[in-house]
């Protein structure tokens, strides 16, 4: 305009053009969210400017902003001759705008008020669609349709149903009765249309009710193949033509459509390994009802199996990607042959897949269950009626993750560009067996035993081929060595040994010498045993062919408790055939028995023969040295001056037979201190003929379980005489020759005893076993 600007001035303008410019780019290349800030406050919207953001005067502002419509609930209502009803169009539905000033007194700019609102719609809602007939191509299928209205439809009321045309009726079709029928909460006055895929049901003269349930059955004849999801999509429209003009009242346009499937004619699957955490081989036989047919080889088409939760494929997809991966142990055709395997009928000619078939493993994140996806190539014909088999490798799960029979249920599908063709459910999986029977044998379980025999003894149902081996794997701790291995039972004397780690040791059997099924086995080796009991005391047997393909396995197998060797001394009072026989049976715990535990008991077991009464006779538990007057004595002991022992509440079992267990009541327990236990026992009325061992040993047994604590399984017992009567016959002998006999009877009795007491030790004083000579000589003196 020729005015001349000053530097101030140019610079400002500079200035100002700058910031103009950069505005402009960011108008024309970012998103308006970045130069306009968005609030809400309940239903009021408002939208601020940002600094140096200007909005001319008659330009068009459009702004898509997310929000919901009118709850339910908040709608209007209408009262009418039938009652109160939701009201779509009753209610002040007018919107207001105005612009204001950014300045603290939000001066209005300028106001727009009476706008009018959106027009909304009640809610058909559809609880179910319910086919009679999911099969392809069948002619005749009954599908019943529920709905529900938001809001009634006044006379005349249509309610217009639209399905996927892939489900019109076939003209062909020889239906029986109407092909759209209505329920009783339907008008009864009422006109039917029907064209291709759309259906007009028209009440004439009642009203459509809303919130009650209106079934509809229409007559529909399923395609070939279920319609791909985005197309198997019905709509609902229910609209009144009252007051002249035909005004939608309830709308539905996204409900989705049942499923239609092939059939197979079988389908079932087998595993070659029933082994927990074991490869296996599944083989899979089906049959079609219908073929899947060839098509162009852009299609993709091809088999789902579907595994029970706990089942994986061979390998693994990994997490977080889960990339599908190539499985291992494929192969187009099914062996019917495999030795020792039940499987599918051998007398079947199965056919294998088409050529150029590729298996993968896959997961499903919705299912959380894994699969394996068969990919055929689409112009290869997989035709109905034959005996379709293939096979591909999984891994059995644990045993405690085996799916109860409930679940451990297969799945078989085909699939054509991601669409069910034909479906099978609920096929029965496979329970996980072990080897049926695993005893293991040990003798001690002192700790730190070396040179331990324990002794498996083995049964599998499968068969064994030769030079298969057999694995034995104890708990963290233990020690074997093939040294004075030797096989027991059932194995030839070729087997051989080899310890793998520490704790595993291997068998293999000769090439010469398979196993039939139950064919019994029994193998002794020699272990150590470790200090302490393991914390998963748990021993597991597995059996592997030549091939390393596991034959069968057996898991858990429950150990036994590590512990320490208690010293014991039996004396018995009367050992006489056939006569009851106090025994006094005197111990030393090293391992205390804490108070703390509930069910502390100690157990003694006689050899087979000898009887404790269930009622227990003679019962009595001390301490060895029960005199507690002085410091010394007291700290020795590890009780309190006047401790009452036992504890009240000590209890005697009996069971009769040959174990006897004294339990002591909860909250009491054992020092490691010198005791004195007195019970006792009926002698056998013969000579046993076993071994004459005794047992001792302290445990606790509650609701948890038993746990041993201290034990001696190979106590010397003691010889049983025979009690013979005193001869009284006088003339015999003379008198005076008895008091003579007597002493020296005596002198030779007592010399033998005295000399083996002293022999074994003299007491607990100096760390030895315990001996009775002190009980002895007391009672010497008492006679």
């Amino acid at each position: 305009i020729g005015y001349t600007l000053t530097a101030d001035q140019l610079a400002t303008r500079l200035a100002v053009r700058i910031q103009c410019e950069v505005m402009t780019a960011a108008c024309a290349t970012k998103a308006l969210s970045d130069i306009i800030k968005c609030d809400s406050n309940g239903n009021e919207l408002i939208l601020n400017l940002m600094a140096g953001v200007v909005l001319p005067a008659r330009r068009v502002l459009r702004v898509l902003v997310q929000g919901y419509n009118l709850r339910e609930a908040n709608a209007p209502t209408l009262l009418t001759t039938l009652g109160e009803q939701v009201c779509v169009d009753c209610w002040p539905n007018k919107w207001a705008m105005q612009t204001r000033d950014a300045s603290t007194e939000k001066l209005e700019l300028d106001k727009k008020a009476g706008i009018p609102g959106l027009k909304l719609y009640g809610i058909v809602t559809v609880p179910s669609i319910i086919p009679s007939d999911t099969k392809v191509n069948s002619i005749e299928n009954y599908v019943t349709v529920t709905i529900r209205l938001t809001v009634p439809c006044d006379p005349r009321g249509t309610l217009r149903i639209t399905h996927p045309i892939e489900y019109m009726k076939n003209a062909n079709a020889a239906f029986q009765g109407a092909p759209v029928t209505t329920g009783p909460t339907f008008p009864r006055l009422k006109e039917i249309r029907q064209s291709l895929n759309v259906i007009e049901i028209i009440a004439l003269e009642e009203r459509i009710p809303a919130d009650e349930d209106i079934e509809i059955g229409i007559i529909m004849s399923n395609p070939s193949i279920s319609p791909p999801r985005p197309v198997n999509i019905w709509t609902f429209e229910a609209s009144s033509s009252r007051t002249g003009e035909d005004v939608l009242l309830n709308v539905n346009y996204n409900v989705s459509g049942f499923k239609i499937f092939g059939e197979f004619s079988r389908a079932e699957v087998m595993a070659t390994v029933l082994s927990p955490l074991s490869d296996s081989i599944i083989g899979v036989w089906f049959v079609l009802k219908s073929a899947l047919e060839r098509v162009a080889f852009s299609i993709s088409k091809g088999m789902r199996i579907w595994m029970p939760k706990g089942f994986r494929p061979n390998p693994t997809p990994r997490p977080p990607v889960y990339a599908p991966l190539g499985c291992n142990d494929f192969s187009f055709s099914y062996n019917p042959n495999r030795e020792g395997v039940a499987g599918f009928p051998s007398t079947i000619d199965y056919i294998e897949l088409p050529s150029g078939s590729y298996c993968s493993t896959h997961w499903d994140q919705s299912y959380e269950q894994f699969y394996v996806y068969i990919s055929i190539d689409g112009p290869q014909l997989v035709d109905s009626g034959w005996d379709y088999g293939f096979e591909f490798g999984v891994i059995n799960p644990a045993v405690e993750n085996q799916p109860p029979p409930e679940e451990n249920l297969w799945r078989v599908e085909t699939v054509m560009e991601n669409v069910i063709l034909h479906l099978k459910t609920g096929i029965l999986g496979y329970e996980l067996e072990e080897i049926k029977v695993v005893q293991l044998t040990y003798e001690d379980t002192t700790k730190r035993r070396t040179l331990h025999p324990i002794e498996f003894y083995l049964m599998s149902e499968k068969f064994i081929p030769g030079g298969s081996k057999i694995i034995i794997r104890g708990p963290a701790g233990f020690q074997v060595g093939c040294v004075f291995f030797r096989p027991v039972l059932g194995l030839s004397s070729t087997t051989t040994c080899l310890t793998r780690s520490s704790n595993v040791v291997e068998f293999t059997l000769d090439s010469q010498d398979p196993k039939a099924a139950n064919t019994p086995m029994a193998i002794r080796m020699m272990w150590t045993n470790p200090e302490f009991t393991p914390q998963d005391n748990w021993w597991r047997v597995d059996i592997v062919s030549p091939l390393k393909k596991a034959i069968d396995v057996r898991d858990y197998i429950p150990g036994f408790d590590i512990t320490d060797r208690v010293m014991v001394y039996i004396e018995p009072t009367f050992a006489y055939l056939g006569e009851s026989n106090p025994v006094l049976v005197y111990f030393l715990a090293y391992t205390i028995m804490n108070q703390a535990d509930t069910g502390n008991e100690l157990v003694l077991v006689a050899p087979e023969g000898y009887i404790f009464p269930a009622t227990c006779t003679g019962f009595d538990l001390r301490l060895t040295s029960s005199v507690q007057t002085s410091q010394a004595t007291t700290t020795a002991t590890g009780y309190d001056t006047g401790f009452v022992f036992p504890p009240p509440g000590t209890e005697c079992i009996g069971f009769d037979n040959a174990t006897v267990v004294i339990r002591l009541p909860n909250g009491a327990g054992l020092l490691k201190n010198n005791y004195t236990l007195q019970v006792a026992v009926q002698n056998p009325g013969y000579q046993p003929n076993g071994t004459n061992t005794w047992q001792l040993y302290t445990r606790v047994r509650n609701e948890n379980g038993t746990k041993y604590v201290d034990a001696n399984r190979s106590l010397a017992g003691f010889s049983l005489g025979q009690l013979v009567p005193l001869r009284t016959d006088e003339g015999a002998a003379p008198r005076s020759s008895l008091p003579l006999a007597l002493p020296a009877l005596l002198l030779l009795i007592m010399f033998p005893l005295s000399m083996a007491l002293d022999a074994f030790g003299g007491g607990f004083a100096d760390g030895g076993a315990p001996t009775p000579s002190a009980h002895l000589a007391a009672r010497s003196r008492g006679c």
